[in-house]
């Protein structure tokens, strides 16, 4: 685990400049609506660093570590809360934080991002399943006595007739399912996600249970790899699923 100094400040506060490694770098005025943050939103007009209205943690140099916090003392996370619960706000949630994912890991006392991460999640699926999962053909391979869909007649006599077994017959098929990949990923996050609700969110636990029921017929993946996203395709209809998965 990286050790590192951890500065705090407050939003808007002003901070100084001998903390950054290069200060022209920062952007001269803060950060438009919708434009990518970087480091919080720091910026720097007329040579000062000021801090934006972004609270949270961030890197300002290899073994330095910036922490915002709120210049008044609230409940930020009943406030998120309270704003995930309604459906039209739920696709904008998504950028009222933001995860540097490709970056070192900071040690902190409090774990204070998993339960925006797990609660978002928990509400996008809930929205999804008042919906209905979504469904796909799905190619399935069958080794048995009925015959369904196209025969795989090399299969059949290699694995079947060289072995005596005359009965079964090796098909393939089509069927239109719930039990398709972003289902399979969405309940292996979400199962993943159950010891944590047991453990620290307890009052979501039925509501945990009441969403993981719908996934009953869906099976998990033992693992899941970047190309498995890439295999997806996003329908309008769905487009709840965007956003799950990209939390998943």
């Amino acid at each position: 685990m990286k050790y590192h100094h951890k500065y705090e400040f407050y939003e808007h506060q002003e901070i100084p400049e001998s903390l950054f490694p290069d200060i022209s770098s920062l952007p001269k005025k803060p950060p438009e609506e919708n434009e990518p943050i970087k480091c919080l939103g720091i910026y720097h007009p007329n040579e000062k660093v000021y801090a934006y209205y972004y609270i949270g943690l961030c890197w300002i140099n290899e073994n330095s570590c910036l922490k915002i916090s709120p210049k008044e003392n609230f409940d930020f996370f009943k406030m998120f809360l309270e704003c995930v619960k309604e459906p039209l706000l739920q696709e904008k949630m998504q950028n009222v934080y933001k995860i540097f994912y490709n970056e070192p890991y900071i040690n902190t006392k409090k774990d204070e991002i998993t339960p925006f991460l797990l609660i978002h999640y928990l509400f996008v699926l809930k929205t999804i399943i008042q919906k209905g999962l979504k469904k796909e053909y799905v190619t399935t391979t069958q080794n048995s006595s009925k015959v369904k869909g196209k025969i795989l007649i090399n299969e059949t006599i290699k694995k079947n007739h060289f072995k005596n077994r005359y009965e079964k017959t090796y098909c393939k098929y089509q069927h239109y399912t719930i039990n398709n990949l972003e289902n399979q990923i969405l309940k292996t996050a979400l199962l993943i996600s159950g010891k944590y609700f047991s453990q620290f969110l307890n009052e979501y636990l039925q509501m945990y249970q009441y969403i993981l029921q719908a996934f009953e017929f869906v099976d998990t993946k033992d693992r899941i790899f970047d190309r498995d996203f890439i295999k997806i395709k996003h329908s309008p209809f769905y487009k709840e699923y965007k956003t799950a998965l990209n939390l998943a």
